[in-house]
């Protein structure tokens, strides 16, 4: 729903750490998925009028619904994909599994994970980031793999 790969990326740590700070406000037998794309998607919009006050062009609100629509169908009932997200977070380095913890259980920025594993704060975004596409691709491979 962005233009810019490290906005989403951004993006999604906000959302995952709000999710995880949060679960309290996730009403148990409700669609968790749905409730998940909704708080993406309201920080989308957010960062969308946040550029736009700085003028910068993005997506209109009408195409950001319409992927967001199309987003969540694509992931409707694809709820294996967290237990896929656990096995291959298990399948991670320790360092990594670190980096992870500290990144959306503790809320830490990058500049305190950096402080923390005394690298510079763009060393961690790239190790965040490789850690994120490892992850995807694992859960797709794993996706991938099961019978229909």
């Amino acid at each position: 729903m962005l233009s810019n790969s490290q906005d989403a990326d951004d993006i999604l740590q906000e959302t995952n750490t709000y999710i995880l700070t949060h679960l309290d406000k996730f009403d148990r037998g409700s669609n968790f998925k749905a409730w998940a794309f909704q708080i993406a998607y309201f920080r989308v919009k957010s960062h969308i009028r946040d550029r736009q006050r700085r003028n910068h062009v993005d997506l209109s609100d009408a195409l950001v619904e319409k992927i967001s629509h199309a987003a969540a169908t694509y992931f409707n009932g694809d709820d294996e994909r967290l237990s896929h997200l656990h096995r291959c977070i298990q399948k991670l380095g320790t360092k990594e599994r670190l980096l992870l913890r500290l990144q959306y259980m503790e809320n830490a920025s990058l500049t305190e994970l950096a402080k923390t594993t005394m690298q510079k704060p763009n060393s961690i975004h790239k190790a965040m980031s490789r850690i994120r596409q490892s992850l995807r691709f694992c859960i797709e491979k794993q996706h991938s793999q099961q019978p229909a």
